[in-house]
């Protein structure tokens, strides 16, 4: 099945939290080494203080950063010892266009590259300069095994438009 994004996504605010989790460098957009981020992640058992799985993927020169990680809010983040191996991405208030995704898993990529080359465009947006985006998953269903079908929301930080007042 070839998704589509919506032509128009919604979007929605974000106050600040912390990302706590595993890291790798997609090189070129070569995002092969997710599934290993993913895997070592899952290793480690959940903090208690989490609000949930996402990754966090942001710009870097020649590629991006792809975080597998669980969210904290601000005051929790404060005091919690990262695992060994894991880091921390600190992501700020943000405004966000949002998109959903059920499909295989092998269609994520593709996805992405829609929403990135097409979507943003058809929506009238643009893009924040970071390149912040964010997956997040839901507490229940969100890989299915069986069948290789993900569920996800994407989240694309939004550049401000000029006049708009918003962040």
């Amino acid at each position: 099945m070839d998704q589509q994004p919506a032509p128009a996504p919604h979007q929605l605010e974000l106050p600040a939290f912390s990302a706590v989790g595993v890291a790798v460098d997609c090189a070129g957009g070569d995002s092969s080494a997710i599934g290993a981020a993913w895997d070592a992640f899952f290793k480690t058992p959940a903090p208690e203080e989490h609000e949930g799985v996402l990754a966090v993927m942001w710009g870097i020169p020649g590629g991006f950063r792809y975080l597998a990680a669980y969210r904290l809010n601000a005051e929790r983040a404060v005091g919690f010892e990262l695992p060994a191996g894991w880091e921390r991405r600190n992501v700020p208030a943000r405004r966000y266009a949002v998109w959903s995704f059920h499909d295989n898993v092998s269609q994520m990529s593709p996805f992405w590259n829609k929403i990135l080359n097409e979507g943003l465009a058809a929506a009238g947006l643009s893009r924040a300069a970071d390149g912040l985006s964010l997956e997040v998953y839901p507490v229940e269903g969100a890989w299915d095994p069986a069948t290789q079908q993900m569920r996800a929301d994407m989240y694309i930080a939004l550049a401000d438009k000029v006049g708009s007042g918003k962040r």
